[in-house]
């Protein structure tokens, strides 16, 4: 696996286009890292660590709130965009961190402090690569 970002990505956004309630995809510790962050800002339900054949395998539990008829059946996340590529890094500083559609997304930050949104590195003064917008 080349770019774990991409792959992390193309499988969310295909697992919730087919209402998936789990997905499994090749664990790394940057999608580890991204999946709780997502888990604390309450777009996943939650995720774990699972070894088959000696291969860490990632299985993340998908979140739906429910639509008007009561079905838990639309995605908490409408869209998540890889934004820094593996032939276009985007690096921002903590005073030019992204809001991303006014306030109602999360921007997730790789910086030298770990993997966290853009608002909690606006609050520590620190940049870092953006990865992804979440909304």
């Amino acid at each position: 696996m080349r770019e774990p970002v991409s792959n992390l990505v193309c499988s969310l956004k295909n697992a919730f286009l087919r209402k998936k309630e789990i997905v499994d995809m090749p664990s790394s510790k940057l999608k580890e890292a991204i999946c709780k962050v997502l888990v604390s800002e309450g777009f996943l339900l939650k995720y774990e660590i699972l070894t088959k054949g000696g291969k860490n395998i990632l299985r993340v539990f998908l979140k739906y709130s429910p639509n008007k008829y009561g079905r838990l059946d639309k995605p908490l996340i409408e869209d998540i965009k890889q934004i820094s590529r593996p032939g276009r890094r985007v690096y921002i500083g903590a005073e030019k961190m992204p809001r991303v559609q006014s306030g109602f997304g999360i921007s997730i930050i790789s910086s030298p402090l770990g993997v966290m949104t853009g608002e909690a590195a606006r609050k520590k003064n620190v940049g870092g690569e953006v990865l992804i917008y979440v909304y």
